[in-house]
């Protein structure tokens, strides 16, 4: 019989060690599971974190974007008063009273050139003789000319302005072409 109690007695502390090895296997893979969850979850943590700093980045720049050239649709429909301000301020053949008008003329012309210019509008620069360029210039016409060579400007006809580096009005030109050539 004793040798019956030892039998169980092992038996017993057997099934207690496989028990014991079952519930640290479980365990284990309890703790791995719940370590692997951490890591998703810290994972997602900082992709989100990344996310919303991406979002408050973009966020930011459209603002600044915003900012900058708020005024734009404003100045567009200014730009036409000022262009016939300055055409009568260039008007020839005018009398000696239409001459000391103009001289206040043309100083109302500099403050609204003053204001512009602080708000970051730039007049694009375009003489004649000069190459014509698509990012800035509109062909009006084409004329064949001797005066200058084929693809540069003949004649200004309007002003173009640039607002912080962005095309605001080209300049609208007239450009030479070579004698013979079609107009496009």
């Amino acid at each position: 019989m004793s040798e019956q109690i030892k039998k169980d007695d092992s038996l017993k502390k057997e099934n207690e060690d496989s028990s014991k090895t079952e519930n640290e296997s479980k365990v284990e893979e309890n703790k791995h599971t719940k370590k692997k969850e951490v890591v998703d979850f810290k994972l997602k943590y900082l992709g989100l974190l990344a996310d919303l700093e991406n979002m408050r980045k973009r966020a930011e720049q459209e603002r600044n974007e915003l900012l900058k050239y708020r005024s734009a649709s404003f100045i567009r429909e200014i730009l036409p008063g000022l262009d016939m301000l300055e055409a009568s301020i260039n008007a020839k053949n005018v009398s000696d009273e239409v001459k000391n008008w103009l001289v206040g003329f043309k100083m109302i012309m500099a403050e609204f050139k003053k204001a512009l210019e602080n708000e970051g509008v730039i007049e694009i620069q375009a003489n004649i003789g000069d190459e014509f360029d698509a990012n800035y210039h509109l062909a009006i016409e084409q004329v064949e000319t001797n005066e200058v060579g084929p693809g540069h400007i003949v004649k200004v006809n309007l002003k173009g302005y640039l607002l912080n580096d962005r095309l605001l009005r080209p300049t609208t030109v007239v450009v030479a072409k070579e004698k013979g050539e079609k107009n496009e």
